[in-house]
Order: structure tokens, then sequence, then C-alpha cells
């Protein structure tokens, strides 16, 4: 028979046991409160593209500050004009064609970018959002068990902001992008610029109210630096214009101290960040001679 010294140091190792269980538990969910106040709380908006129903393309626009979402759901049929100069294909082919060629979301990303003069911050390859998401197809996107450039954080972020939104809406773009060609056959066409009321959207409140002075340096590219600029006007900033030679080549490098702005303009678009302090200018984007996306 155990001795009451036994039991008694046996119910001590139990209760030290049970007690080191219960810090443990009190760290872990204090330092997941922590994360949650430092990296999912604050100003954060994205804007990402996915496959919707019905083959079509959706935009989704997820903002903490209005505490909104929105799908703006592009027509199947579509025709889009590729970038990497491959072509034109339709809304519900983007998706095989980035396959088809080896290339991930971004193909999609930048297509849509060209076409519609909107800043996309990154893809998703399956829809996390709208009357197709699913909950485990959220969980396995933050996981990041599906195709998308969204690092941790923003997976996270993007999730939370997805989950938490009062405001859901969907908005079809049928009327918006319909035309009629010369045959009298009924077209969707992106119409380079959307209407105001679309557009409106897209800005980001941090560049409206500290109204960036942003310049973009091109050595030629007209096409590319008129591009830039109106996704940059559809962020909120009307741009300045510099033309004449740089020695990036075929490169596209973004200048800025700003670690809001330099992030949100490297999601934007396919160029090398430099942090660096400006003297009259908020950011500087210089683009090479020969550029290319893909």
């Amino acid at each position: 028979m155990k001795s009451r010294s036994y039991h008694r140091k046996r119910i001590r190792r139990d209760q030290i046991f049970y007690l080191g269980i219960a810090v443990v538990f009190l760290i872990a969910l204090a330092s997941l409160i922590l994360f949650a106040f430092m990296y999912l709380r604050g100003y954060y908006k994205y804007v990402f593209v996915q496959p919707s129903g019905n083959s079509r393309l959706g935009i989704v626009v997820v903002d903490s500050v209005s505490d909104r979402a929105v799908e703006l759901l592009v027509p199947a049929d579509t025709e889009f004009e590729v970038v990497g100069d491959l072509g034109k294909r339709k809304a519900s082919a983007l998706w095989k064609l980035a396959r088809d060629e080896k290339k991930d979301g971004s193909l999609v990303k930048y297509t849509v970018e060209s076409n519609f003069f909107i800043p996309i911050d990154g893809w998703v390859e399956i829809p996390i959002y709208g009357k197709r998401q699913s909950f485990l197809s959220k969980f396995l996107f933050i996981l990041g068990r599906v195709g998308t450039d969204f690092g941790f954080v923003e997976r996270l972020r993007v999730s939370w902001m997805l989950s938490t939104a009062r405001r859901i809406e969907e908005i079809e773009l049928d009327d918006v992008l319909k035309m009629i060609s010369d045959s009298g056959e009924t077209i969707f066409l992106p119409s380079g610029r959307l209407p105001e009321n679309i557009l409106a959207y897209f800005s980001d409140d941090v560049f409206v109210k500290n109204s960036f002075r942003i310049m973009i340096a091109a050595s030629g590219q007209s096409r590319v630096v008129e591009r830039f600029g109106k996704i940059v006007e559809s962020l909120g900033v009307k741009p300045a214009y510099s033309y004449g030679d740089n020695d990036v080549g075929d490169s596209c490098v973004i200048f800025s101290a700003d670690k809001y702005l330099l992030d949100k303009l490297a999601r934007v678009f396919p160029c090398r960040v430099v942090q660096k302090k400006l003297n009259s200018l908020d950011a500087e984007i210089f683009i090479g001679g020969m550029f290319r996306e893909f």
C-alpha cells in the first residue's frame, strides 16, 4: 500500500501539470489577441480576382473602413486583351490560359488591370467569397493550400475582413460592358474606363486623404505609362509624368519612404521596390524602355 506522502507528491505533480497547460493556453491566447490587434485591426483594403459562378470572373473589393465586401461580376463572354502579347481571350478562358502558359494567376490579375485600369492587389484561383464560397475554401486559403499570391498575414486579414463585413454586395457588370458589334451581335468588351460609380470602389482612403505626390518617370513606353497613370488615378491620386532616359533597363522600380504606399504599389504593379526618402515626392515609379510584365 502506497504511503500518503506518495499520493501527496502525485497530486502535486498533477497540479503542476495542469497549471502548466493553463499557462501555455493563456500565453497562446494572449499571443493570438496581440497578433490580431497588431496585424488584423486598422485600415486595410484589398482587391483581388477569383473565378466566379457561370464561368464569370469575380473582382472582389474588401474594405475595413466601410466594413464592406463587394464582388463585381464580369460576364464570361467579356473579351480581354491578354498581357504578354497573348492575344484576345474571353473571361471564362483566362484561368485555363494561365495554366496552359505555365503562369500563375498573375496573368489574370494584370490582364484585368490592363483592360479596366483598376488596381488589383492579388489573385486567388478558387472562389473564397460569394455564393460559391465555402468554409473549406476559405480555410484552405488561409493555410496556403490554394493558389494565391497573398502572404500568410494578408490571407488572415482578407479572410477576417470577408467574415466580419457587415455590408455584402454583388454587382453584375453586364450592362456596363455590353456593346453592339457592327453585325448587330451583342458583345462584352472592357471599355477602358469603368463608370465613376464603379471606379469609386477602388479608391483608397489613405491615398485620397494624404494627397500623395507620385511621379511616373519613363523612358518611352507611352502605352504602359498611360496605363500605370490611370491605375494610380483609380487609387485616388493624379500622378505627374516625366519622360527621358533612365537606367532601369527592362525593369520597373518604385521608390518611396512611406511603407503603406510602397506596399500598396508593390502589390498593384510588377515592380521592384526600394524604401528611400525622396525630396519633394511621396513615390516615384521608374519604368524602363524595355519593360514587360511577362
